[in-house]
């Protein structure tokens, strides 16, 4: 659920304005995505990271995801497909620009 901004004041206090908040960055994608969509959100704590930054998902914590979200093992392969598709645009929506 959102939560409405701060007033003015406060967010001045904090160099932030109302735009700051706006919800510019959603993100819709197909029904069929679903799964993938919440392995990568389950795996938003497992980034591997280096002295560039982000690198990758750590994989290990993948199987606990897994799990978690009922996945069975006849979705594993497609769900591991689409969840490299998503995390590469995430790395490279991320990347810092040259």
């Amino acid at each position: 659920m959102a939560e409405e901004p701060p007033d003015a004041k406060k967010m001045a206090l904090f160099g932030f304005d109302a735009e700051d908040f706006e919800a510019t960055d959603i993100v819709q994608y197909w029904p069929e995505h679903k799964l993938a969509v919440q392995v990568f959100l389950g795996m938003q704590t497992q980034w591997r990271v280096g002295m560039a930054g982000l690198v990758g998902l750590d994989y290990n914590a993948l199987g606990n995801v897994y799990q978690a979200l009922r996945i069975t093992d006849e979705q594993m392969p497609d769900v591991f497909s689409q969840l490299q598709v998503i995390e590469f645009k995430f790395l490279e929506l991320k990347r810092p620009a040259e």
